[in-house]
Protein backbone atom coordinates (compact mmCIF):
# COMPACT_ATOMS: atom_id res chain seq x y z
CA UNK A 1 0.00 0.00 0.00
CA UNK A 2 2.84 2.35 0.86
CA UNK A 3 4.49 1.58 -2.46
CA UNK A 4 1.25 2.52 -4.28
CA UNK A 5 1.02 5.89 -2.48
CA UNK A 6 4.66 6.70 -3.28
CA UNK A 7 4.14 5.87 -6.96
CA UNK A 8 0.95 7.97 -7.02
CA UNK A 9 2.72 11.00 -5.44
CA UNK A 10 5.65 10.70 -7.88
CA UNK A 11 3.24 10.50 -10.85
CA UNK A 12 1.30 13.51 -9.64
CA UNK A 13 4.51 15.46 -9.07
CA UNK A 14 5.78 14.67 -12.56
CA UNK A 15 2.48 15.54 -14.20
CA UNK A 16 2.19 18.86 -12.35
CA UNK A 17 5.71 19.92 -13.20
CA UNK A 18 4.89 19.90 -16.91
CA UNK A 19 2.10 22.38 -16.33
CA UNK A 20 4.54 25.00 -15.06
CA UNK A 21 7.10 24.77 -17.84
CA UNK A 22 8.38 27.73 -19.83
CA UNK A 23 6.30 29.25 -22.58
CA UNK A 24 7.01 28.57 -26.19
CA UNK A 25 9.29 31.00 -28.01
CA UNK A 26 6.52 32.14 -30.33
CA UNK A 27 4.16 33.22 -27.53
CA UNK A 28 3.59 36.96 -27.14
CA UNK A 29 3.70 38.73 -23.80
CA UNK A 30 2.12 42.10 -23.17
CA UNK A 31 4.78 44.82 -22.95
CA UNK A 32 5.34 46.36 -19.54
CA UNK A 33 4.38 50.02 -19.32
CA UNK A 34 5.21 52.67 -16.80
CA UNK A 35 1.66 54.00 -16.88
CA UNK A 36 -0.40 53.07 -13.81
CA UNK A 37 -3.47 50.93 -14.33
CA UNK A 38 -5.70 53.17 -12.24
CA UNK A 39 -5.88 56.84 -13.24
CA UNK A 40 -8.08 59.40 -11.51
CA UNK A 41 -10.33 61.62 -13.58
CA UNK A 42 -9.54 65.32 -13.68
CA UNK A 43 -12.43 66.11 -11.32
CA UNK A 44 -11.20 63.55 -8.78
CA UNK A 45 -7.63 64.85 -9.01
CA UNK A 46 -8.78 68.42 -8.40
CA UNK A 47 -10.84 67.26 -5.42
CA UNK A 48 -7.82 65.48 -3.93
CA UNK A 49 -5.59 68.50 -4.53
CA UNK A 50 -8.10 70.85 -2.98
CA UNK A 51 -8.57 68.51 -0.01
CA UNK A 52 -4.80 68.35 0.56
CA UNK A 53 -4.16 72.10 0.17
CA UNK A 54 -7.26 74.30 0.08
CA UNK A 55 -7.26 76.37 -3.10
CA UNK A 56 -4.83 74.17 -5.02
CA UNK A 57 -7.63 72.52 -7.00
CA UNK A 58 -8.98 75.94 -7.95
CA UNK A 59 -5.50 77.05 -9.02
CA UNK A 60 -5.01 73.93 -11.17
CA UNK A 61 -8.43 74.46 -12.82
CA UNK A 62 -7.28 77.90 -14.05
CA UNK A 63 -10.86 79.22 -13.95
CA UNK A 64 -11.27 82.29 -11.78
CA UNK A 65 -8.61 81.11 -9.33
CA UNK A 66 -7.34 84.67 -8.69
CA UNK A 67 -10.67 85.42 -7.02
CA UNK A 68 -11.46 82.00 -5.54
CA UNK A 69 -8.17 81.28 -3.74
CA UNK A 70 -8.12 84.53 -1.69
CA UNK A 71 -11.80 84.02 -0.79
CA UNK A 72 -11.02 80.48 0.36
CA UNK A 73 -8.14 81.58 2.56
CA UNK A 74 -9.89 84.68 3.92
CA UNK A 75 -13.06 82.73 4.70
CA UNK A 76 -11.16 79.83 6.22
CA UNK A 77 -8.94 82.10 8.32
CA UNK A 78 -11.96 84.05 9.56
CA UNK A 79 -13.82 80.91 10.58
CA UNK A 80 -10.75 79.44 12.29
CA UNK A 81 -10.13 82.72 14.14
CA UNK A 82 -13.76 82.85 15.32
CA UNK A 83 -13.52 79.25 16.50
CA UNK A 84 -10.31 79.93 18.45
CA UNK A 85 -11.66 83.16 19.94
CA UNK A 86 -14.89 81.55 21.11
CA UNK A 87 -12.96 78.60 22.57
CA UNK A 88 -10.71 81.02 24.48
CA UNK A 89 -13.71 82.92 25.85
CA UNK A 90 -15.41 79.64 26.74
CA UNK A 91 -12.39 78.54 28.76
CA UNK A 92 -12.19 81.91 30.56
CA UNK A 93 -15.84 81.78 31.67
CA UNK A 94 -15.60 78.08 32.55
CA UNK A 95 -12.55 78.68 34.75
CA UNK A 96 -14.22 81.71 36.37
CA UNK A 97 -17.28 79.64 37.29
CA UNK A 98 -15.19 76.73 38.58
CA UNK A 99 -12.87 78.98 40.60
CA UNK A 100 -15.84 80.75 42.18
CA UNK A 101 -17.60 77.53 43.18
CA UNK A 102 -14.74 75.18 44.08
CA UNK A 103 -14.71 76.21 47.76
CA UNK A 104 -11.02 77.12 47.75
CA UNK A 105 -10.30 80.66 48.97
CA UNK A 106 -7.05 80.81 46.98
CA UNK A 107 -8.76 80.42 43.61
CA UNK A 108 -10.89 83.47 43.04
CA UNK A 109 -11.87 84.79 39.61
CA UNK A 110 -10.47 88.10 38.37
CA UNK A 111 -12.14 91.43 39.07
CA UNK A 112 -13.70 91.35 35.59
CA UNK A 113 -16.25 88.79 36.87
CA UNK A 114 -16.99 90.67 40.11
CA UNK A 115 -20.50 91.90 39.28
CA UNK A 116 -21.70 88.70 37.57
CA UNK A 117 -23.79 85.97 39.13
CA UNK A 118 -23.13 82.26 38.74
CA UNK A 119 -26.07 81.99 36.37
CA UNK A 120 -24.62 84.73 34.14
CA UNK A 121 -21.25 82.97 34.08
CA UNK A 122 -22.93 79.69 33.07
CA UNK A 123 -25.00 81.35 30.34
CA UNK A 124 -21.94 83.12 28.91
CA UNK A 125 -19.93 79.88 29.06
CA UNK A 126 -22.69 77.99 27.25
CA UNK A 127 -23.05 80.73 24.62
CA UNK A 128 -19.33 80.68 23.82
CA UNK A 129 -19.33 76.88 23.67
CA UNK A 130 -22.35 76.90 21.34
CA UNK A 131 -20.75 79.54 19.12
CA UNK A 132 -17.44 77.64 19.06
CA UNK A 133 -19.20 74.43 17.99
CA UNK A 134 -21.19 76.33 15.37
CA UNK A 135 -18.04 77.86 13.86
CA UNK A 136 -16.35 74.45 13.85
CA UNK A 137 -19.25 73.06 11.82
CA UNK A 138 -19.14 76.07 9.48
CA UNK A 139 -15.39 75.56 9.01
CA UNK A 140 -15.97 71.92 8.04
CA UNK A 141 -18.75 72.87 5.63
CA UNK A 142 -16.58 75.61 4.10
CA UNK A 143 -13.75 73.09 3.62
CA UNK A 144 -16.09 70.57 1.95
CA UNK A 145 -17.51 73.30 -0.31
CA UNK A 146 -13.96 74.15 -1.36
CA UNK A 147 -13.35 70.52 -2.39
CA UNK A 148 -16.75 70.22 -4.11
CA UNK A 149 -16.24 73.47 -6.03
CA UNK A 150 -12.86 72.34 -7.36
CA UNK A 151 -14.27 68.99 -8.49
CA UNK A 152 -17.37 70.57 -10.04
CA UNK A 153 -15.38 73.18 -11.95
CA UNK A 154 -12.98 70.54 -13.27
CA UNK A 155 -15.90 68.39 -14.37
CA UNK A 156 -17.66 71.28 -16.11
CA UNK A 157 -14.42 72.32 -17.85
CA UNK A 158 -14.40 68.91 -19.56
CA UNK A 159 -18.07 69.13 -20.55
CA UNK A 160 -18.65 69.31 -24.31
CA UNK A 161 -20.29 72.63 -25.22
CA UNK A 162 -19.31 72.68 -28.87
CA UNK A 163 -21.55 73.78 -31.74
CA UNK A 164 -22.21 70.12 -32.54
CA UNK A 165 -24.65 69.83 -29.63
CA UNK A 166 -28.31 70.57 -30.21
CA UNK A 167 -31.59 70.31 -28.33
CA UNK A 168 -34.75 68.89 -29.82
CA UNK A 169 -38.07 69.76 -28.15
CA UNK A 170 -41.10 67.65 -29.07
CA UNK A 171 -44.59 67.57 -27.59
CA UNK A 172 -45.38 64.38 -25.80
CA UNK A 173 -48.62 62.70 -24.69
CA UNK A 174 -48.43 59.78 -22.29
CA UNK A 175 -51.20 57.80 -20.63
CA UNK A 176 -51.49 58.07 -16.88
CA UNK A 177 -51.25 54.68 -15.19
CA UNK A 178 -54.59 53.18 -14.09
CA UNK A 179 -56.49 56.17 -15.45
CA UNK A 180 -58.43 56.90 -18.65
CA UNK A 181 -56.67 60.28 -18.95
CA UNK A 182 -53.49 61.31 -20.73
CA UNK A 183 -50.69 63.58 -19.64
CA UNK A 184 -49.32 66.28 -21.94
CA UNK A 185 -45.74 67.46 -21.77
CA UNK A 186 -42.50 67.99 -23.66
CA UNK A 187 -39.61 65.68 -24.46
CA UNK A 188 -36.16 67.30 -24.40
CA UNK A 189 -33.48 65.42 -26.32
CA UNK A 190 -29.80 66.40 -26.59
CA UNK A 191 -28.10 65.15 -29.73
CA UNK A 192 -25.08 65.78 -31.95
CA UNK A 193 -25.57 67.45 -35.30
Amino acid sequence: MLRFIIILVVCLFCSLSTLYGQQAADSVQAPLTDEPEFKLSKAARMAVLSAAVPGLGQYQNKTGWMLKVPVIYAGGATLVWLTIQNHSDYRIFREAYVSRNDGNALTQPSDFFEGRTDDQLLRQRDRFRRDRDFYMILTGIFYLLNVAEAATTAHLNEFDVSDNLALRIKPNIEPIAYSPYNSAGFTLTFYRK
